[in-house]
């Protein structure tokens, strides 16, 4: 979804940044002049299984403003893959929402002191894409 949009709005998008900076999407400026072109204007990073350890997230945190220096870092928590994961864990619903939002809560706070990087959720991609393409995310979002 995050490319299909990135490609809504003009821009090139791709898998990965580079194999040096690996990211889970990033989308690039198109533009005629050689050194405006494939500027990073936007990258995500999906947190899954790196929800549980805060070095993983700083690490997710570096490749976007660092190594990437995307004008918008995406540090998206995907809590359908959460919700999964704790379902298969045994967890009550209710304990995994609040789990999710404690999650959420704490990738929001390692991310608040730097500048251009903004915490989504997937219905947050959802909505946009749903904003920007027209179409419904086939896939579901609790």
């Amino acid at each position: 979804m995050f490319l299909e949009v990135g490609t809504a709005l003009g821009y090139q998008a791709e898998r990965t940044f580079s194999p040096q900076a690996p990211t889970d999407g990033v989308w690039l400026t198109r533009h005629q002049v050689a050194e405006l072109d494939r500027i990073p204007f936007a990258a995500i990073e999906v947190l899954v299984s790196e929800v549980w350890d805060a070095k993983s997230i700083r690490g997710s945190i570096s490749t976007l403003r660092d190594a990437v220096s995307a004008s918008l870092g995406i540090l998206l928590v995907h809590e359908g893959e959460l919700h999964r994961v704790l379902s298969e864990r045994n967890w009550a619903d209710a304990a995994i929402d609040k789990e999710i939002n404690r999650i959420t809560g704490e990738v929001a706070r390692l991310a608040a002191p730097y500048s251009g990087v903004e915490v989504w959720t997937f219905a947050k991609l959802a909505e946009i894409y749903r904003q920007t393409t027209g179409k419904k995310s086939r896939y579901c979002v609790k």
